[in-house]
């Protein structure tokens, strides 16, 4: 740990320095790796799940019951974002993230040798907080050396690399499982310390020095609440594809696990590719940006609902993966285009917290509906909750328009 040293006062990264916008490339390709290392904690079980679900004996539970083992992470990212926050402000975001990035890596690796559901499962928590502490410090980071549309253009191709790089890790423990057990997948937690030795190179370099903070700025986390409320709805709609489609699918007869997860990388390249026209978008839309997302949500989800033919599902698919690229990216932005400086890290990790927390309640979610009406049933209900909310955000979005100008009026 000697390493991780203290940072001076000209050396915080949580804010905004001098040549704002000026990066150094291999810090730069650190920051941009983190969510990759998110997805990590996801695609290690994903092609495994059942066969870890057999071998700790959790297969009587049925697909509740190997969901919750694939969200124990969530469980520890959402556990663990608010003292994300209080961590990267107290001791520095650096200093944060090289801690999370071996953290991360013992937790990842000691599933090697888990040999009881309750090791596995803590393990699986652990490498969740670490997870998201890296992401914390990496977010805060960005958020603070950049912004604008060059943020949120930042953003939506970090989020681009992040769905990417969920595409090329759950391939590549696919067939290592398939060559060594389920278990084997588990080694590429080997690559996070590649990660941590890059960044502790990168890193060595200072990261500016702050401007003077405006004197009486202050700020409270809490008046981001309805974000962190949006960001946990959107990410229970957001994973459905994920959680969800494989089940719908077999149902209406694609039960070959290459053709479905063919499907299912389809959708995921749509996400890429609305995750890296994000930026565009945001700079023009603002705030219309998740309506139109949660628009092609609804629809993409609303035929799946009602078709049950699978080239039909298909195109819904395609139609919500693009409004899925936009919704983490547009949530993080938001939130960094809000937050004061000091209160960066603490904003972040909220955030992150209420996104994984989500996920973890995905499955709680849909299971009283599948019990009672069915797979399809799931996104037929969700696309018109969607439908739903992107109205009630418009109107908030006209309201707040036509609210403006009196405001002004009753100033003057």
């Amino acid at each position: 740990m000697a390493v991780i040293m203290a940072s001076s006062v000209t050396d915080d990264p949580t804010q905004p320095a001098a040549d704002e916008g000026h990066m150094p490339l291999l810090m730069l390709a650190v920051l941009m790796s983190g969510g990759v290392l998110a997805t990590m904690t996801f695609t290690t079980v994903t092609p495994s799940l059942t066969f870890i679900a057999a071998y700790f004996g959790a297969q009587g539970q049925g697909i509740l019951g190997s969901q919750l083992v694939l969200t124990m992470a969530p469980l520890g990212m959402s556990v663990g974002g608010p003292l994300a926050g209080w961590i990267g402000s107290r001791f520095g975001l650096k200093q944060q993230l090289f801690a999370a990035l071996i953290l991360y890596g013992l937790a990842g690796l000691a599933i090697l040798v888990a040999e009881g559901i309750g090791a596995f499962l803590l393990a699986r928590f652990v490498l969740g907080f670490a997870s998201v502490n890296i992401d914390t410090a990496m977010t805060s980071i960005l958020g603070a050396r950049f912004s604008g549309a060059r943020r949120a253009r930042l953003m939506g191709i970090r989020s681009g690399i992040s769905s990417t790089g969920t595409f090329g890790t759950i391939l590549i423990s696919g067939m290592i499982a398939q060559a060594g057990g389920w278990r084997a997948p588990f080694w590429m937690y080997m690559t996070v310390f590649v990660v941590l030795a890059v960044a502790l190179i990168a890193f060595r370099q200072p990261l500016g020095k702050p401007p003077p903070q405006p004197a009486g700025a202050k700020f409270s986390v809490l008046s981001l609440w309805p974000i962190y409320g949006l960001t946990l709805l959107m990410a229970i709609a957001h994973t459905m594809p994920s959680f969800q489609m494989g089940f719908l699918l077999k149902e209406d007869g694609l039960t070959s696990p290459v053709n479905l997860s063919r499907v299912l990388a389809l959708g995921l390249v749509i996400s890429v590719m609305g995750s890296f026209a994000f930026g565009w978008f945001y700079v023009r839309l603002q705030r219309w940006t998740i309506v139109l997302a949660m628009a092609l949500l609804a629809a993409g989800y609303g035929v799946v609902g009602l078709f049950h033919s699978v080239p039909v599902e298909i195109a819904g698919i395609v139609i919500s993966g693009f409004g899925a690229g936009f919704t983490i990216p547009y949530m993080v932005t938001r939130t960094l285009d809000q937050v004061t400086q000091e209160k960066r890290p603490q904003a972040v990790g909220f955030l992150l917290s209420a996104m994984f927390m989500g996920h973890f309640f995905n499955p709680l979610f849909v299971a009283p509906i599948r019990n009672n009406f069915g797979n399809h049933a799931i996104f037929l209900i969700t696309g018109l909750l969607l439908g739903a909310g992107g109205i009630a955000i418009a109107l908030s979005i006209l309201a707040s328009r036509r609210l403006r100008p009196l405001a002004v009026e009753i100033a003057e």
